[in-house]
């Protein structure tokens, strides 16, 4: 009879050292997953900062390049309007230099 209860003291003890030592494991196990829970949080906010950023420097660039369009037509219009005004100067001076030939 004192072998058996010896045994089953031994058989608690065993047990609860392992129970507590797998407490333990899963102690850190907890931790580690927070860990993670709260790494993986921080990527999450970060990415959807750089989401904003960039679509913010998207918008932008979409307004500059609207403006650079803008500015380029309004340099041919105004290229255009000049060679024009060059051609016209161009057929006056010819005009002239015939009425000149002409009046000699």
């Amino acid at each position: 009879m004192k072998t058996v209860i010896t045994a089953i003291v031994a058989l608690v003890i065993g047990a609860a050292g392992g129970y507590f030592y797998a407490q333990n494991d899963v102690t850190t196990l907890q931790g580690a997953l927070d860990a993670a829970k709260q790494s993986m949080e921080s990527a999450k906010q970060k990415a959807e900062e750089t989401m904003g950023e960039l679509t913010a420097s998207k918008e932008e660039s979409a307004t500059t390049i609207k403006t650079l369009e803008d500015e380029l037509a309004a340099a041919k219009q105004q290229a255009e309007e000049s060679m024009s005004k060059v051609s016209d100067l161009e057929a006056r001076i010819q005009e002239l230099e015939a009425a000149q030939q002409s009046s000699q």
